[in-house]
């Protein structure tokens, strides 16, 4: 899911892919998954820490997360304080120091969302400084559009610096250097995965390309 409302993600599956993603290390603490869909990326990361928090705009996704025992935050405020942390202590969640998380996944969320610099600041906010891990995947090249329920599909308001007709290896070089790493971020590990898109009108699915990024966000960050 992203946080425009579409309910499905798929990234690579299982345990063992989302151990590979993380150097087959398990981290512990807190994981933020933010726009996390139905859960079931959510449920693959969870045995490598010690407690959830989840994310989301779109109320079926939201009953979903909650059915599947996993704390979840109707996002539609954002991450900022003192909401989002007067939220988590309503669902029994204990954040860190200055309301930080130990990990946060942002998985194909960043081209579905209305202000995606916005909201990587805020994730980037909510890492500890040196420690903090975030697992980033978008689909490149970049070609966002918001998912406004009956409205249909629109522009967001705010866009990632990405050139929409750059290749796959260009948009990667790009998004690290206009992005990612201005963002205090230092890269750990990086994959190229495929990625199975809900399809439209003209077709029922596309095959896309994801950029899945391990990512430390650095102590001055």
């Amino acid at each position: 899911m992203s946080l425009a409302g579409s309910g499905q993600r798929r990234v690579p599956p299982g345990l063992r892919a989302a151990c590979r993603l993380l150097g087959g290390r398990r981290p512990g603490g807190l994981l933020l998954d933010v726009g996390a869909g139905c859960g079931e990326v959510t449920s693959q990361f969870l045995p490598l820490f010690d407690d959830a928090l989840a994310t989301e705009v779109s109320l079926p996704a939201l009953w979903c997360l909650r059915a599947r025992g996993l704390p979840a935050l109707r996002a539609a405020a954002g991450l900022a304080p003192p909401a989002f942390d007067a939220a988590a202590a309503a669902a029994g969640v204990a954040l860190g120091p200055g309301g930080s998380v130990d990990c946060a996944l942002l998985l194909n969320v960043l081209d579905r969302c209305d202000a995606p610099l916005a909201l990587l600041r805020e994730v980037c906010g909510r890492l500890q400084p040196g420690k903090g891990l975030l697992v980033l995947a978008l689909v490149l090249p970049y070609r966002p559009f918001v998912d406004r329920g009956a409205r249909g599909r629109g522009r967001p308001s705010e866009r990632l610096p990405l050139p929409p007709g750059a290749s796959w290896e260009a948009s990667v070089v790009l998004l690290w250097r206009r992005v990612l790493q201005p963002a205090g971020l230092e890269l750990e590990a990086l994959a190229r995965a495929p990625y199975l898109s809900q399809g439209d009108a003209l077709s029922p699915a596309y095959a896309l390309d994801d950029a899945i990024f391990v990512l430390r966000r650095g102590r001055g960050g």
